[in-house]
């Protein structure tokens, strides 16, 4: 389920695409979808708190091993029922990772 999709720094190619495009999807997916060119910051900032938006895209957030390896998420925080999986541990264990995922689900 999307809740909501930042395309940024998109290409004026791709925005003419996307306007093609968006007329035949359902009105409800084109609004949780965003197509932002360079000046993105301040619709990021937004939707998104400074503190979780990475420091690379305008926010605050500066994880210890770079935000782009976080996994930190609602699908391991536990405010989504069902997550996080046993089976996602399991992963973790045999690709690595797995304190990361410990620090993630305490």
């Amino acid at each position: 389920m999307l809740g909501k999709m930042f395309v940024i720094n998109a290409p004026m190619l791709f925005t003419g695409v996307w306007s093609l495009v968006k007329p035949m999807l359902d009105e409800a997916t084109v609004q949780k979808i965003n197509i932002l060119g360079a000046n993105y910051q301040d619709k990021l900032l937004e939707c998104i708190e400074a503190a979780n938006l990475p420091a690379a895209y305008g926010g605050t957030c500066r994880c210890t091993d770079g935000c782009d390896k976080s996994d930190i998420g609602p699908w391991n925080d536990g405010s989504v029922e069902g997550y996080p999986k046993e089976e996602f541990e399991r992963q973790a264990i045999k690709y690595g990772g797995l304190e990361l995922y410990r620090h993630v689900k305490k």
